[in-house]
């Protein structure tokens, strides 16, 4: 009999134990195999009950390791998005909980991005879904300077209306040098 039941949370292991995925066992083949869908990717293996172990420290561990892959993968899935104005991406990321302050390269946020391609549909998508038109790079700069040092006035326009309508809320105001 398998020690594991279905929808069980397992994890893999490739090789000599170098890499552990965590997955959840979705059938039973035999005694000595069964099939687990891996939480990266979403990809289906059959497998022996030799790679799956059940220790619940190292399955936290684990899971807190995918978790953080999963996080960058939405991250670097919108900054593509962005720079190939993939609005309907953008939409279903943003959907799905993508941090849309998340810190890329150079401390550059996905609004910095959609600044630096030119992209006020997508700019407008994030605001909306809470992205911080005030965060700075490294270098200091807000979207807004960007957009301003481009002269992207749609981008401009939109950035300096948002200030304007949130300015009775409390928030930051542009910086317009």
């Amino acid at each position: 009999m398998l020690l594991f039941n279905v929808g069980e949370i397992a994890y893999l292991t490739h090789g000599v134990g170098e890499r552990r995925i965590e997955a959840v066992i979705i059938n039973k083949i035999n005694r000595k195999t069964a099939i687990v869908e891996t939480f990266v990717g979403g990809r289906e293996f059959e497998v022996s009950v030799g790679a799956l172990i059940r220790d619940r420290d190292l399955i936290q561990e684990v899971f807190d390791y995918v978790n953080n892959n999963i996080k960058d993968m939405k991250k670097r899935e919108l900054s593509e998005a962005i720079k190939k104005n993939n609005i309907d991406k953008v939409k279903k990321l943003i959907n799905a909980g993508v941090d849309v302050n998340a810190k890329y390269d150079d401390a550059i946020t996905a609004l910095h991005y959609a600044s630096i391609y030119n992209r006020p549909e997508i700019a407008k998508k994030l605001i909306n879904a809470g992205a911080d038109i005030n965060a700075r790079d490294k270098e200091g700069k807000t979207a807004f300077d960007i957009a301003k040092e481009e002269d992207y006035q749609e981008i401009i326009d939109l950035l300096e209306n948002y200030n304007k309508k949130t300015k009775n809320y409390g928030k930051t105001t542009i910086q317009c040098n």
